[in-house]
């Protein structure tokens, strides 16, 4: 078999190194994703307190991502007592502070409500939200909670604070741009390979209709014999 011509080779050759790009983008594009709902799921807070009357929590506060839109701080009890309850009333007229403070004791991100607040805006039906901040860099810090007035419908009901990171959608646009990066690459590839095929069926078509044109040399041998 004729070896094909340099330009097809090199075509084959590229189209190879798409094929490989286009694989290795589908995976990663799959990785980003799988991290983003990791992400999505994790809590770097998870504490158990108590807001029916005044009192101070502390626990870990565990960074793994800032690449989010934002950071909450929500309140979890129990679906069936928000079902009861309207949030508001749940909550009134509990009172508050929290921070997050790194290993030297320095202030990371605060905030403080004071007041009545409508709770029910902040309900998102899994939970209620108390506080919004922005993400900071990663690593474990402290949290702490203060409550100043506490919420006596609260007690003696199951009440936990929990931090949860919130997405916009642009936390999306590497996957998006990773997967359509692959997908690029492998149809590109596919077309170079299919011109290669075409462009190759035509000239072993062409050899061959060449070859029935001219007469067998066994036909020549026997011409060319004396009678």
């Amino acid at each position: 078999m004729k070896k094909l011509p340099i330009a097809r080779t090199i075509a084959s050759v590229i189209a190879g190194g798409l094929i490989i790009a286009g694989g290795f983008f589908l995976i990663e594009a799959y990785r980003l994703r799988q991290e983003f709902d990791r992400h999505i799921q994790a809590r770097p807070l998870d504490l158990k307190v108590d807001l029916s009357q005044p009192g101070k929590f502390n626990g870990e506060f565990h960074q793994t991502w800032r690449a989010c839109h934002s950071q909450t701080i929500n309140l979890h009890v129990p679906a069936n007592v928000i079902a009861k309850i309207p949030p508001s009333d749940l909550l009134a007229p509990l009172d508050f502070k929290w921070q997050i403070t790194d290993s030297d004791g320095r202030v990371i991100v605060d905030n403080e409500f004071s007041g009545r607040l409508d709770w029910t805006d902040r309900f998102d039906g899994e939970a209620i939200t108390l506080a919004y901040f922005r993400p900071f860099d990663l690593g474990t810090y402290t949290f702490g909670f203060t409550v100043i007035t506490g919420a006596p419908q609260l007690a003696g009901i199951p009440q936990r604070l929990v931090s949860e990171y919130q997405a916009c959608g642009l936390e999306l646009l590497p996957v998006f741009f990773t997967r359509a990066l692959g997908i690029i690459a492998l149809v590109v590839a596919s077309i170079i390979l299919l011109v290669i095929r075409s462009i190759t069926k035509r000239k072993q078509k062409a050899i061959r209709q060449q070859n029935d044109g001219q007469p067998s040399s066994a036909s020549i041998i026997s011409d060319e014999l004396p009678s």
